[in-house]
C-alpha cells in the first residue's frame, strides 16, 4: 500500500501516523532513544536488552498515539527517517486500555527498581505541563544515521505550523542537551528543569503567537 503525504523537499515527504508503519516506527524511536542518558539510568540492562525493551514500549505508546491527527513520521527516499507522537489540547498521551497493556508488559520487561524509576519520570514530566490548553510534543525521534540533516526541523515546522494557526502553545520535556539549540532555535523557552533521577530534565514551552 502506497503511504502517501506532503512532499517537503527532493524526496522527503511528512506523512501521518498510521498503523501500516507501527512496528517501523516503534524500532526507531528504540534506535534513536537507547542511549539517552534517563533511559540509560531507567533501564539498567545492556544495549541490546534495553533497546528491545524500548521497542515494546514505544509499540504500546504508538497505538494510542494512532487516533490522534497531529502526530506525523517523515520518509526520506521511502525510508522512515523520523517520528513525532503529539497530543493536541483535550487529548490525553496514553488511553485507559494502553496504558493497563503498557503496564502489564512492563511489569513483565522490568525489575522493581526500572519500573520505580520509569514512573517517577514520567510522572515528572506529567507535573510540569503547562495549566492552559497546549500541544503536547511527548516523542520526537530521528533515525541515529540521518541524526543533523533537518529531520527534526521538518517536524518541528510541521507542528508549530499547526499550533500557531490555532495561536496554541507547544509544551516538550527533553533529557538531551544536544537538542536543546533546536528546540531554542524554534522558540521554545525553558520554564524549569528537573532531575529526578539525577539527569537534567528541561521542560519547554513554546507560546502561541499573541
Amino acid at each position: 500500500m502506497e503511504i502517501r503525504g506532503d512532499v517537503i523537499f527532493e524526496d522527503v515527504v511528512i506523512v501521518p501516523l498510521q498503523k501500516m508503519i507501527k512496528k517501523r516506527a516503534a524500532a526507531l524511536l528504540a534506535r534513536a532513544f537507547v542511549e539517552d542518558s534517563e533511559v540509560i539510568t531507567i533501564i539498567r540492562k545492556p544495549r541490546r536488552v534495553r533497546q528491545r525493551i524500548l521497542q515494546s514500549h514505544y509499540s504500546i505508546l504508538i497505538s494510542s498515539f494512532l487516533r490522534y491527527n497531529a502526530s506525523a513520521c517523515v520518509l526520506a527516499g521511502g525510508e522512515l527517517v523520523g517520528v513525532m507522537l503529539v497530543c493536541a489540547p483535550g487529548e490525553e498521551p496514553i488511553g485507559v486500555k494502553e496504558l493497563a497493556r503498557f503496564f502489564l508488559r512492563m511489569l513483565l520487561q522490568l525489575n522493581p527498581g526500572s519500573f520505580r524509576r520509569g514512573w517517577v519520570s514520567a510522572q515528572d514530566d506529567e507535573h510540569h505541563r503547562p495549566c492552559e490548553p497546549h500541544y503536547y510534543l511527548s516523542t520526537l525521534g530521528i533515525e541515529p544515521k540521518r541524526q543533523g540533516n533537518g529531520i527534526g526541523s521538518v517536524l518541528l515546522k510541521y507542528l508549530i505550523e499547526r499550533a500557531d494557526k490555532e495561536n496554541t502553545a507547544i509544551y516538550l520535556s527533553s533529557t538531551n542537551p544536544k537538542a536543546l539549540p533546536l528546540y531554542e532555535r524554534f522558540g521554545f523557552n525553558t520554564i524549569s528543569i528537573t532531575s529526578p533521577l539525577g539527569v537534567p530534565n528541561h521542560h519547554m514551552v513554546r507560546n502561541g503567537i499573541k
